[in-house]
């Protein structure tokens, strides 16, 4: 893999492919995902000092989007925004103060560098509420760091399977997240034990490595998890790619889908 650039500019393609999460799941484990990131990409993101401004994410859609749409979360929630409304607020011209930036990168085939496929509306006390919103850009990160987990991923099979998610600036109380037709919806929870068979985790973010300096004590957080539900995940021409519930075997057509998340607020 050469030495990618930070960052690429977005491809509706790219997004276009990511599977539903059940499926992606599936192929993680089959993978041994989980035990890569313990151990071999902990270890990445120890030795290049990225752990507090970069986790992991497991690549999946909840829905189609066209090409002039961007994923674009504010307060809890993630919805298509067109390119130009990203664009005027950008420029200032709808929000003054406010910036779309992007939040989740995708390797590229090639290995030439990190797509992005998912965003964020940083406000204008964004800053101050999570200090950690300027790292959102790849431009931050060393491209030793981005070359190492990028060979990373590539010698494991997971390149298509994981990518990189800007962290949140803080953990906090985890949130329950569903999906309701075009809408990735937030919500605090106390509990989720009773869920945890019915969910999948999609985030991982690694904690307290600046006291430990990455021993075995520099843990891994599981941050987001997604339920699973029977149903039918749709494809950006329109078709129904049918999925199976993992534990009922079940199929069928879901209304909305549900991610259990200790997702973060802007």
């Amino acid at each position: 893999m050469s030495s990618p650039v930070s960052q690429l500019p977005y491809e509706p393609v790219v997004y276009d492919k990511l599977e539903g999460p059940d499926d992606a799941y599936k192929k993680f484990c089959s993978l041994s995902g989980e035990q890569r990131i313990m151990n071999d990409l902990k270890a990445i993101f120890c030795a290049h000092e990225m752990w507090d401004c970069f986790g992991l994410t497991l690549l999946h859609r909840h829905f189609p989007m066209s090409d002039d749409e961007r994923l674009v979360a504010v307060d809890g929630v993630s919805v298509p925004w067109t390119v130009e409304i990203i664009e005027q607020v950008n420029e200032g011209s709808m929000v003054p103060g406010g910036s779309v930036v992007a939040q989740a990168f995708i390797l590229d085939a090639g290995g030439n560098g990190f797509y992005p496929f998912e965003y964020s509306y940083i406000g204008q006390d964004s800053e101050k509420v999570h200090p950690h919103v300027p790292s959102i850009s790849l431009a931050s990160a060393p491209l030793a760091f981005l070359k190492d987990i990028g060979e990373a991923l590539v010698k494991f099979g997971l390149e298509e399977l994981l990518g990189l998610r800007a962290h949140p600036g803080s953990l906090t109380a985890p949130r329950l997240e569903f999906t309701s037709d075009r809408a990735n919806i937030t919500v605090p929870i106390k509990d989720f034990s009773e869920l945890q068979a019915k969910t999948i985790p999609t985030s991982w973010y690694f904690q307290n490595p600046k006291q430990v300096r990455c021993s075995s004590r520099c843990t891994v957080y599981c941050n987001t998890n997604c339920v699973r539900l029977n149903g039918c995940f749709p494809t950006r021409d329109g078709r129904n790619h049918e999925y199976t519930n993992a534990h009922t075997g079940r199929r069928g057509h879901a209304g909305s889908q549900s991610h259990y998340s200790n997702h973060f607020d802007l």
